[in-house]
């Protein structure tokens, strides 16, 4: 396998794509189940609000919770989903970098101070993670 590093942008995204599909998936099917839970709470509150409107003792508070757990679960899971894959990359582009940067010539990077050296670096895998 290529090192990462050696990968052209889209070529690097079209790895992602096939390497953690099912990871996108998850996450696509879990805003599907936060789009539809957020869809039920207008109607929800609207019946709430009859209810009320009517002096009625019997209002059931379970759907409620069950739709609110339910906004929790899918929100958090659909990020989850999203963003580990994108953790996983930076992680392994830095140690690929890191790597490269050991073993270059020290001529290269000796007018730069480590600290300007690790702040380039940190500030390119954050650009590469965004992306």
């Amino acid at each position: 396998m290529k090192r990462l590093l050696d990968y052209s942008l889209s070529k690097l995204l079209l790895y992602q794509l096939t390497h953690y599909w099912y990871y996108y998936i998850g996450a696509f099917l879990c805003l599907i189940g936060t789009h539809w839970t957020q869809s039920h709470l207008p109607f929800m509150a609207k019946e709430l609000a009859d209810l009320v409107s009517e002096g009625t003792d019997r209002i059931d508070l379970w759907k409620f919770l069950a739709l609110a757990v339910g906004i929790i679960i899918f929100r958090t899971s659909s990020r989850l989903f999203f963003f580990h894959p994108a953790r996983v990359l930076q992680k392994d582009l830095r140690v690929e970098l890191l790597e490269r940067l050991e073993n270059a010539v020290p001529s290269r990077y000796s007018k730069h101070s480590d600290g300007q050296l690790f702040q380039v670096l940190q500030m390119d895998m954050e650009q590469l993670r965004a992306l």
